[in-house]
């Protein structure tokens, strides 16, 4: 409890500090999805029931920072989230490498979803040109922005996580 707790915490931090700085800067296409890393650490390295609830809660509170339709944005975390959990047993992390590159895969993935959440909730894919002209730098700065959030959280993980004896 403790581990998602500080989880949620180092979340809502960074995508504040996030909110706050890009009034400051105009790249469009820096916008890394700090939500990724964390519901795919969870899904790979916890439970399920505390991978959805990190789903959940980054995904409400990305729809509150967001102008996106309602719902779309946890629908893409909580698919992501069966994604990845239907995955897991593929997927093998052995370093914090292998995180990144999941983490930019799983940004192409929910940015395509988005894509047809839009088309399939509005019919309007106007917007679409905009997303999938930005859909590979946004993969990739959420693959670099996921290294050092994953170096914090295994070091979350050795201090505060629960200690299993086998």
């Amino acid at each position: 409890m403790l581990k998602l707790g500080l989880s949620i915490g180092f979340f809502f931090i960074i995508t504040a500090t996030q909110t706050v700085f890009i009034n400051y800067f105009s790249f469009e296409f820096l916008k890394a999805d700090f939500g990724i890393p964390f519901i795919v650490y969870h899904i790979f390295f916890g439970t399920l029931d505390s991978a959805f609830v990190v789903a959940l809660i980054i995904g409400f509170l990305q729809e509150g920072f967001s102008t996106a339709s309602s719902g779309t944005l946890v629908f893409s975390k909580i698919s992501l989230l069966l994604f990845c959990f239907l995955m897991r047993h593929k997927f093998y992390i052995e370093s914090q490498y292998t995180f990144a590159a999941l983490c930019g895969a799983s940004e192409f993935f929910e940015s395509l979803l988005v894509i047809g959440l839009s088309l399939f909730t509005k019919a309007d894919i106007s917007n679409a040109v905009n997303v999938m002209f930005y859909v590979f730098p946004n993969s990739v700065f959420t693959a670099t922005f996921s290294l050092p959030i994953y170096s914090i959280l295994v070091k979350f993980e050795h201090k505060y996580g629960e200690k299993k004896w086998d």
